[in-house]
């Protein structure tokens, strides 16, 4: 197992943060990768160099949840993401010369950067504030020599009463939340010596292309919409919309002639939805999400908070 060796640079915390970081570290696979080994980033991946994800799970105080069985348990976990302990290389063009761009990751059993960190207080009575949490994900962002830095950190900050916060930092390259909190289960799992319910995976493989498949056949609607000849520029579309308001003691006498974890939402979606089947002409419908004002800034940092059961 990898010896925490003390330093102090790089990692200071915010003025007046209740989070010390005191030890780096690097955490491997204890199963070693096969020489080659290579993960492929796709054009997409690259595209989200400049993001980064961040995620905090925070375990109470109990039996086994202690600094050094959990990086054990880390280090089992990594044997199945071999991407994670891998380092960032240059793809190669034609003639074995590094293409101009895209990345691919060689998965070389380099492990990743762990940090070590206590934080004043306990994690039930005086939970972290908000500007603390930042304090929980180390990161490093990319420097000049990319073959010897890590695109993952993990934290683990000790509170007062033997509670931890476990961050994990990485370049959106490698993951995304979704994947990231599979991880956390992986590792969980691990940890309680079971087997995950979720398989390894940094990518969904729903993205995975395959040129030898050919694409799925488009519904009726959409086919005919497709093939539709575009409206014209002088056309005038009149389009229509419509404001319900449904008063606070309507709602409440509506759900309670309802099942008692009903939410509101879904009482709302289950009239619109009934109104829409009983209409008496057959229309073909399409219903479509606007969620252009809620990516106004960009994302550099995504904040995912778990729950996952380390504990047998």
């Amino acid at each position: 197992m990898p010896t925490a060796t003390p330093t102090a640079t790089g990692l200071a915390t915010a003025p007046g943060s209740r989070v010390t970081r005191y030890a780096k570290s690097t955490a491997a696979s204890v199963t070693p990768v096969r020489p080659g080994k290579t993960h492929e980033l796709s054009a997409l991946d690259n595209a989200m160099g400049r993001h980064a994800v961040h995620l905090v799970l925070y375990c109470r105080a109990a039996p086994g949840v202690d600094r050094d069985p959990l990086k054990e348990s880390l280090s089992e976990a990594l044997s199945l993401y071999p991407a994670m302990v891998g380092r960032l290389t240059r793809a190669e063009g034609e003639g074995g010369a590094a293409a101009g761009s895209g990345w691919i990751v060689k998965c070389n059993d380099a492990g990743v950067r762990t940090v070590d960190a206590r934080a004043s207080g306990t994690l039930d009575t005086s939970p972290p504030p908000a500007d603390d949490e930042m304090d929980l994900a180390y990161f490093e962002p990319m420097g000049s020599e990319a073959y010897i830095w890590s695109p993952f950190y993990v934290q683990l900050t000790e509170f007062a009463d033997k509670s931890y916060a476990l961050g994990l930092s990485c370049t959106h390259y490698h993951n995304d939340p979704t994947a990231a909190a599979l991880f956390f289960h992986g590792w969980a799992a691990a940890h309680r010596r079971s087997s995950s319910p979720y398989p390894p995976f940094l990518h969904s493989p729903s993205f995975a292309v395959s040129p030898a498949a050919s694409p799925p056949p488009a519904p009726p609607l959409l086919a005919a919409k497709s093939a539709a000849a575009p409206p014209s520029a002088d056309a005038a579309v009149t389009m229509s919309s419509a404001t319900f308001h449904f008063p606070a003691d309507a709602m409440r006498a509506l759900l309670s002639s309802l099942e008692p974890e009903t939410t509101p939402f879904a009482a709302l979606a289950a009239l619109f939805w009934l109104r829409v089947a009983g209409a008496e002409e057959e229309r073909e419908l399409t219903l479509a999400l606007d969620f252009r004002r809620r990516c106004t800034r960009r994302c550099r940092r995504v904040l995912v908070n778990a729950s996952v059961d380390f504990i047998a």
